[in-house]
């Protein structure tokens, strides 16, 4: 008897634990093909030291702010790159010959880059190309921006 109850209880979980996967299989493939969770992302932008995003805005008419600064030692020949995105090569760049010092900010506050326009949301690869004072030698930080658009 106790074989028999046992054996019902496992159909039971089995048959409502396919349909539960069934139906999360269904929602996750709706909001993949829909972008149905892309809204509700928050928005990031990260870049490899020295350097950290600390400022980030895609307004749809393409124009992407970046608050880029300089965490570590006194840097020249500073050149960033936006690669707009990922179906196109289009990238947006900015390049300054100057030294930027510890703490500063590419631009002194905000790099302003010229993109495609955007709807819903923007992601890019942002690439720095550095080098330290001094030095000969050329260094590269990545990083990404995920953000949505704005008006």
């Amino acid at each position: 008897m106790t074989r028999r109850s046992g054996q019902a209880s496992l159909e039971y979980l089995l048959t409502y634990g396919w349909a539960l996967l069934a139906v999360l299989v269904a929602i996750g493939a709706l909001a993949y093909f829909t972008g149905g969770f892309g809204s509700w992302a928050p928005d990031t932008c990260t870049v490899t030291p020295p350097f950290a995003c600390v400022e980030a805005k895609a307004q749809e008419d393409g124009t992407i702010l970046l608050g880029i600064q300089n965490g570590g030692e006194d840097l020249g020949l500073v050149n960033l790159t936006l690669a707009c995105d990922s179906a196109s090569p289009q990238n947006a760049s900015y390049a300054t010959t100057s030294i930027l010092r510890a703490s500063e900010r590419l631009n002194g506050s905000i790099v302003r880059l010229a993109c495609p326009p955007v709807t819903g949301r923007f992601d890019g690869r942002i690439t720095v190309v550095y080098r330290t004072s001094g030095e000969d030698v050329l260094h590269d930080a990545i990083g990404k921006a995920s953000l949505t658009a704005e008006d």
